[in-house]
């Protein structure tokens, strides 16, 4: 349980920007136009939820469960984003998010053979360990952006 728990530190360097790439991931998904103001503010209360959620001493599946719920809590109450499309967009980027993770856990210790303990101990060598990660996300989710609004804008040239 000591991977799950972070630190302030980790809350502004990984955890806020993971939550600005998730919010823009659902704004991409859901099609909705771009409020930066609204993502800007939903994402420091996703990731301060996710931080305090993360604080509890409940199980690791449990965690996520409460984060989604608070997302889209969020989502529909303060963004007005249509629920039907923010949840599924929501799913999206969370699968997406777990298999950069756990692509970053396989480079951790299969490539790099580093303990998953010795750099959860670390506060410095676990956000360190976690970038990786983070950019393949962000990575993921421009590479969204690019498809969805090309072929909007290929939709919009045709009509």
């Amino acid at each position: 349980m000591a991977v799950l728990k972070i630190t302030l530190p980790e809350l502004f360097i990984v955890l806020l920007p993971e939550s600005l790439i998730m919010v823009f991931g659902v704004y991409i998904l859901s099609k909705e136009p771009f409020n930066y103001k609204k993502i800007v503010i939903a994402s420091l209360l996703t990731g301060v939820s996710t931080y305090i959620i993360r604080m509890l001493p409940i199980y690791p599946g449990v965690n996520m469960l409460f984060a989604a719920i608070i997302c889209t809590c969020i989502f529909a109450w303060y963004n007005k984003l249509n629920i039907m499309k923010a949840v599924p967009a929501l799913l999206v980027l969370l699968a997406v998010r777990l298999v950069t993770e756990l692509l970053n856990v396989i480079l951790i210790t299969e490539i790099l053979h580093l303990d998953l303990e010795e750099l959860a101990s670390n506060t410095a060598k676990k956000t360190l360990a976690l970038f990786p990660s983070l950019i393949l996300y962000f990575l993921l989710v421009l590479a969204l952006y690019f498809l969805v609004y090309k072929k909007n804008k290929q939709k919009t040239e045709k009509n």
